[in-house]
């Protein structure tokens, strides 16, 4: 562990959760959120709270098909769309409600994952079997709003869409929604993982990327990333599912459903406030008073979500955090880090313990503490 001030949880738990991807998609696509409850609250009822939806299964949805074929309609005849354009996002648009009603179902499960903590997983390294990879709820979502990650998919944007960045601006947000699927092997797991890439501009769609997962219970991290369902073509894949940058953004999920499923681990729920103020609105009479309400949830909706959220602290000091990326950076970085510090790792648990989830053991330093490296390492001549 940590020696010194580094053992400290010291990762404040913020007041609120800030504005997530799927904020904005109920912003700039009206009813998505009432279509996707509806379906929700439907399939609960016909088949019971574990269910999880795959596409295929709502190709006989009428609510579903129908809320598609509205918006592309809509884009034809208000958005000037040709009949191809709106067709095209209307397929879009099937991904992002396909998620929704899933998150729904399974009652809208959020990990929020601290700057720090997201520093260390970056730096955590995955040796253990694909068996112990099973996400904490069937379906949930996993937020990251630090720089290291956020740098990460601005360079998955830049090489792979310069254009959608140049026009649209920097991502501000990560949103990821895990969703836990069957497949033809009773063995394997199937994980469609659902990146949303927002700049929070709230005019325009998120970044969308969907990538599925099939993990075997003896696959290793590589194996987990190269893998595909057995229908997928994959010589006709975009050449970004491939991509170093989209591995490097998988590997960190991965860490982070590991971490919310380890032993030891403490998460603190963070009530919105923004669903206070919602429910306020509720309560009050028509009148002033309602309408400056209103005006307030209008105005914290642009920074806040309203959602409660699992906050995934970190132990870490921030400044520390920054300290070490700038050793990293530095020429002798890479020399200086080999030296000193241990990567983060998982450790699996003892087959004679009762609790058989894997442990993290987050990175460490050896040798001098971090003071003295820093210090010696960047001494003015």
């Amino acid at each position: 562990m940590y020696p010194g001030a580094l053992m400290a949880d010291i990762d404040p738990t913020p007041a609120q959760a800030p504005r997530l991807a799927t904020d904005s998609m109920k912003l700039v696509v009206p009813g998505l959120e009432r279509v996707a409850q509806s379906i929700a609250r439907r399939l609960r009822t016909t088949r019971g709270d574990s269910v999880t939806v795959a596409q295929e299964d709502l190709g006989h949805d009428l609510e579903f098909k129908g809320f598609l074929h509205d918006h592309a309609l809509g884009g034809m005849i208000h958005g000037g769309l040709s009949r191809e354009a709106a067709a095209n996002q209307a397929m879009l648009l099937a991904s992002h409600l396909l998620y929704f009603i899933n998150f729904e179902i399974h009652r809208r499960k959020t990990f929020w994952v601290s700057p720090s903590l997201a520093y260390l997983l970056t730096r955590t390294k995955l040796d253990i079997d694909g068996e112990l990879l099973k996400p904490p709820f069937p379906s949930c979502s996993f937020v990251f709003t630090d720089t290291a990650s956020l740098a990460l998919v601005e360079e998955l944007l830049r090489s792979h869409e310069p254009q959608w960045i140049a026009e649209v601006g920097a991502p501000r947000v990560v949103t990821v929604h895990v969703t836990e699927t069957g497949t033809d092997d009773p063995e394997c797991v199937g994980l469609n993982v659902d990146v949303l890439l927002d700049p929070l501009t709230g005019t325009g769609w998120p970044y969308l990327y969907s990538r599925n997962l099939l993990v075997r219970p003896r696959d290793r991290l590589e194996a987990i990333l190269d893998s595909h369902f057995a229908d997928i073509d994959t010589e006709a894949l975009d050449p970004v599912f491939s991509s170093r940058e989209l591995k490097k953004l998988l590997h960190l999920v991965i860490n982070a459903i590991l971490y919310s499923t380890s032993a030891e681990v403490d998460s603190v729920k963070i009530t919105s406030p923004l669903a206070q103020l919602q429910r306020a609105v509720e309560k009050k009479k028509s009148g002033e008073k309602r309408r400056r309400a209103q005006r307030q949830v209008a105005r914290f909706r642009n920074e806040a979500t309203g959602e409660d959220v699992f906050y995934l602290p970190g132990k870490i000091p921030i400044s520390q955090v920054e300290q070490l990326s700038k050793i990293e950076g530095s020429k002798s970085g890479g020399q200086l880090m080999t030296r000193f510090m241990v990567r983060g790792h998982w450790r699996t648990a003892n087959p004679s313990w009762n609790d058989q989830r894997p442990r993290w053991i987050s990175p460490y330093w050896k040798g001098p503490d971090l003071a003295t490296v820093i210090e010696r390492e960047y001494e003015m001549k």
